[in-house]
């Protein structure tokens, strides 16, 4: 009964330190679950939403889920203060918004919401762009291209954004054409 009562003890740390992970860093843990999900490799996913939305938490750098890009990176206190600012960016006509932790894009992908705010959620925004991206592997071939082009189709935009989500991955390994995209780095 003790061997127990101790293993109970030990999944109630374990449980108690997921939920607390998990709040103080919403995008890691929905970008796990849309990974399992979707097959994409966790670590990929990470770098996206490192390049797209991250920030610095102690000595980790994570992706922000209050993060919106109307032309310039805005990363928002909570949910609320974010989803204000999109929807009056959205009421003003204002499409070309990217919002959330792997920065979904409200005109090319919005179909696929109720409404904007609703890319705010985390576990949405990461399982749609994990779908995503899986898609475009699909398309494409493989996860360098499919990377490429969650981006830009444009070869000189998504090459330098394939380097820099490479560079989150391993600096060490970037792959070699990257030396043409040292600036965007």
């Amino acid at each position: 009964m003790l061997r127990l009562l101790r293993g109970l003890g030990l999944i109630a740390v374990i449980l108690a330190s997921t939920q607390v992970a998990a709040k103080a860093d919403p995008c890691g843990a929905a970008i796990e679950r849309a990974a399992r999900l979707t097959g994409v490799p966790v670590s990929l996913l990470r770098a996206i939403g490192e390049v797209e939305s991250g920030v610095q938490l102690g000595e980790r750098r994570v992706a922000w889920p209050w993060a919106v890009n109307d032309g310039r990176s805005l990363f928002f206190r909570n949910r609320a203060a974010a989803a204000a600012h999109v929807d009056a960016l959205v009421a003003a006509g204002k499409s070309n918004v990217d919002i959330g932790c792997l920065q979904v894009n409200w005109h090319w992908h919005g179909e696929a919401f109720d409404a904007p705010a609703d890319m705010l959620d985390p576990a949405a925004n990461a399982l749609y762009a994990a779908r995503y991206l899986a898609a475009l592997r699909r398309e494409l071939g493989s996860w360098a291209a499919a990377v490429s082009a969650y981006h830009s189709r444009r070869e000189t935009r998504a090459g330098a954004y394939r380097c820099r989500v490479a560079s989150r991955l391993r600096p060490e390994l970037r792959p070699s054409d990257c030396g043409q995209h040292r600036r965007a780095l």
